[in-house]
């Protein structure tokens, strides 16, 4: 059987186990300051909330001071503890549609190594960190306020010091500076759960795909890798668009971070400098993240029952390049998956694919990356 014909199945399975959609609507109308001399993000996030019952409870960073919080437009009385902000509702006010208020402030100064060591952990433990050499905030920093496990849509505002331009999930809006300030705004109409973003002194560039933008955010120092980039980026959205089905978001961009990394999120990869110039990246891990727009970030996972997209995106990306390649490439490929597997995860350490959410050693990569593959 096919590859392409394995896909087709597969396709028909997951999306049946996807992750049934949530009985509220959330959208963030978010307006957020990024000082990088000191690490601060100063934000105002207007919160939408159509359903749900008589408490609101949202996620903040611990870290994190709010100055106030108002509902429907009026001061409303708050309780926020740890990462919890609670609000109690009036009758009136439950399954209605609500809009909150909260400003707030906090500050993120997680250390981000530059030159690390090992790789095994693809993050090095970062989860958000705002400094002059660049802006890193998942979703999990508790950046703005998110109701759990939520998905939501966003409209966002980000200013920066001139030069500094932010990119996240979603649809770009511009960026435009003035006044010693780069504002650059976003807009995400397909619901999403968590949402990241990243900030640096990038150059843009851009290119048309049909109805997709293909974009690049790098330095200075790499802008003269993004037509290369930019050339793959159209190759693997045809190539996957015609397994798949057509490409569920506006853009995909390939984003430069200043330590080392390599992430997929909806719509677009952050993978450090360093690591983009070697040259098998553009070959390899740059399809394995755009994959992802389909299986992960397009249909999502329900970490309940384990993480299942890792194996899948590692089986139509690394192993499909190999069959393409040649029948011999790809036995060699399996082979060499079987190997990783049996020299490395030892009986007492090897678990349940269930059991896996993600890749934090060598061990974990081999059973959640390689044996899910193979399954």
């Amino acid at each position: 059987m096919t590859i392409k014909t394995w896909v087709a199945f597969l396709i028909v399975l997951v999306i049946a186990a996807a992750t049934p959609a949530s009985a509220l609507e959330v959208r963030h109308d978010l307006t957020i300051v990024l000082d990088p001399s000191s690490g601060r993000l100063t934000g105002v996030d207007l919160v939408r909330v159509v359903g749900g019952g008589d408490r609101l409870t949202m996620f903040l960073s611990p870290k994190a001071t709010i100055d106030s919080v108002a509902l429907n437009g009026g001061k409303w009385p708050y309780r926020f503890s740890g990462s919890q902000l609670q609000m109690g509702l009036p009758s009136a006010e439950q399954g209605n549609d609500r809009t909150v208020r909260i400003a707030y402030a906090a500050v993120f100064d997680d250390k981000a190594p530059v030159m690390p060591v090992n790789t095994d952990n693809p993050g090095y433990g970062v989860t958000g960190t705002i400094s002059e050499q660049g802006a890193l905030l998942l979703a999990g920093a508790g950046w703005y306020p998110h109701l759990e496990a939520d998905k939501a849509t966003f409209r966002i505002r980000v200013e920066a010091p001139a030069g500094i331009v932010a990119v996240t999930a979603g649809r770009s809006l511009g960026h435009k500076t003035e006044k010693g300030k780069t504002v650059s705004e976003w807009r995400v109409d397909r619901p999403v759960r968590g949402l990241s973003l990243s900030a640096g002194p990038y150059q843009v560039q851009e290119k048309s795909i049909g109805d997709v933008v293909a974009a690049t955010y790098f330095t200075e120092a790499t802008a003269d890798l993004s037509p290369a980039y930019l050339d793959a980026t159209e190759r693997y959205l045809r190539m996957y668009a015609d397994l798949f089905g057509p490409y569920p978001f506006p853009k995909f961009a390939v984003v430069e971070n200043f330590f080392p990394t390599g992430y997929g999120f909806p719509s677009y990869t952050l993978i450090g400098g360093r690591v983009l110039r070697l040259p098998f990246i553009i070959h390899t891990s740059l399809g394995h993240e755009i994959a992802h727009c389909w299986w992960g970030n397009g249909v999502h996972v329900d970490y309940d029952s384990g993480n299942w997209s890792e194996g899948l995106t590692s089986y139509v990306a690394e192993y499909l390049y190999k069959e393409q390649e040649s029948e011999e490439a790809a036995v060699e490929h399996r082979r060499q998956l079987l190997r990783n597997y049996t020299s490395l995860v030892s009986p007492s350490e090897d678990f349940s694919l269930d059991e896996f959410m993600g890749r934090n050693d060598s061990v974990t990569q081999a059973v959640g990356y390689n044996k899910a593959a193979m399954v």
